[in-house]
């Protein structure tokens, strides 16, 4: 029970009252009522409410009044949480900060705190006095899970006697995986050119191809890895593609198109793929890469990643590693990208 006076007051409606309308909640008053506003915490706004409008356990409420009554079921809003700071995305393990910043409707300091919970997560921010009508913040973190977790942060208030629940939101945290890391990349090539008339026509043979990557997901994936050579444009950036794949093989698997290669992955491990061999030595169009007009000058070793087999597969990871003439192993190693090594 709560003494209201004359204008707007800001109120909530109490928990463990039950659901009724405003009409019904606000029987014994309506002499006096002038008009109400509902405060949508997903919209961050305030919405009027009708004489129909259910009222919910721990909703808040501006209630207008023409004189001073009393009103049951409801007690005074104290708090609001203004703010959940929180990233949107994080890494797996990792430590993920919390700030939550609340104001305080009263006019004396009163003692705030807030928990924490969803998706097995449970933390307890440590309270702190806000001032009166002033705003205080409340800072705590969590560990990331393998997982997208929704945060439920709940404001507690003490009224000399209890915590009592005052006001909670709710915010969304989408776990994300690193990219794999490329541990080592050889590949011997030779590029050739086959023709200047009409057209400018190279080809590239690859050799022996090792490939060993360290993956960072939190899941299991199938990893679709293509080798492509590419040429630069008049000096423009990497990425300007001529088409063409190596002609490669994919052991264990069947469907994947020239210079593709498919494999599983579980979280953390080391992946090596070497069983892409062949002997390069006659011009066999499913052996070589064409490319016209443009001499290649890079190898692009691209990693798709997928929770399915047949896909789809996502873009996670690109290297480039610059063709030498003549043939040339390319070496990799971590901190070094587009590194060659004679």
């Amino acid at each position: 029970m709560i003494q209201l006076a004359a204008g707007v007051n800001y109120v909530a409606y109490q928990w463990g009252a039950p659901e009724m309308t405003l009409a019904d909640a606000l029987a014994p008053i309506w002499d006096y009522f002038m008009g109400s506003y509902r405060w949508n915490r997903e919209a961050g706004n305030w919405s009027s409410g009708s004489p129909t409008t259910v009222m919910h356990p721990g909703e808040h409420w501006a209630i207008n009044v023409s004189q001073a009554c009393t009103l049951e079921n409801f007690r005074w809003w104290t708090m609001h949480i203004n703010e959940v700071a929180v990233a949107g995305s994080a890494v797996a393990g990792a430590a993920v900060p919390v700030e939550v910043l609340i104001y305080n409707y009263r006019p004396e300091a009163i003692p705030f705190v807030c928990t924490v919970d969803g998706n097995g997560i449970g933390i307890e921010l440590p309270y702190d006095d806000c001032p009166g009508e002033g705003t205080t913040s409340l800072s705590g973190h969590f560990t990331m899970p393998n997982k997208d977790v929704t945060l439920h942060v709940w404001g507690w208030y003490w009224d000399g006697s209890g915590w009592v629940l005052d006001d909670w939101k709710d915010v969304t945290v989408q776990v994300v995986s690193l990219p794999p890391d490329v541990l080592e990349f050889t590949c011997p090539v030779e590029v050739e050119q086959y023709a200047t008339f009409p057209l400018s026509i190279w080809y590239a043979w690859c050799g022996p191809i090792y490939l060993k990557i360290r993956s960072n997901f939190t899941v299991p994936k199938y990893m679709l890895f293509k080798i492509l050579a590419v040429a630069e444009y008049d000096g423009a950036e990497l990425g300007s593609y001529i088409t063409g794949h190596f002609k490669v093989c994919a052991e264990g698997f069947t469907g994947c198109l020239p210079g593709e290669g498919i494999a599983t992955v579980l979280p953390g491990e080391e992946v090596v793929k070497n069983q892409w061999d062949y002997a390069p030595t006659v011009p066999d169009p499913d052996l070589r890469l064409s490319v016209i007009s443009e001499e290649p000058t890079h190898l692009c070793l691209q990693l798709f990643a997928s929770d399915e087999f047949a896909g789809p597969y996502e873009w996670v990871a690109e290297r480039f590693w610059k063709i030498e003439k003549p043939e040339v192993t390319y070496a990799f190693s971590v901190g070094s990208p587009g590194v060659s090594a004679a």
